[in-house]
């Protein structure tokens, strides 16, 4: 989950981290022997991907929903694979799908309590509304890596909209 700290961080900040993570990966998969060359281009491809949608983002959330998504997807299909297991991305993806929805009942309740009560949310209303958008993306017709992707952006807005309700 995307903390306050990244989310408070400038986008240009994350961006160059992002890179240089990905800068990282890409000598360590290069350099392993533990992975055959069909696995190391199917993890540099991933990583380059990345890289491009991390830098087509406009706000923090995307950056850090869409690196917590792809990151997590990456490794559990790597891990199902090296386990000659299937990974099911369906049932993973409606399994967070349910738990963002149960988070965004909790923060609109919460951020309703908070209006009620005289405080200025319409900060918090705004990122509660863009969460809303991406749970809109993550239970359509998209591809398994677009609404995966959405879910965890919708999650890290709520950690915005969690953050600025901490403010108050």
């Amino acid at each position: 989950m995307a903390t306050a700290a990244r989310i408070n961080a400038s986008l240009e900040d994350l961006q160059a981290g992002v890179a240089e993570r990905a800068a990282r990966i890409t000598a360590r998969v290069t350099a392993t022997d533990r992975l055959s060359d069909d696995e190391k281009a199917d993890i540099l491809a991933s990583v380059d991907d990345l890289v491009a949608a991390v830098n087509d983002a406009d706000a923090n959330a995307e950056v850090i929903g869409t690196v917590v998504s792809r990151t997590q997807l990456q490794r559990r299909e790597f891990r199902a694979d090296r386990r000659g297991e299937t990974f099911n991305v369906e049932a993973h993806i409606a399994g967070d799908i349910d738990r963002a929805t149960l988070r965004m009942e909790r923060l609109t309740k919460v951020a309703g309590w908070a209006g009620a009560a005289g405080e200025d949310v319409a900060a918090i209303d705004g990122y509660l509304e863009e969460a809303s958008a991406q749970l809109d993306l993550a239970t359509g017709t998209g591809s398994v890596e677009q609404r995966h992707d959405a879910v965890h952006i919708a999650l890290a807005w709520m950690t915005q909209a969690a953050a600025a309700l901490d403010e108050l």
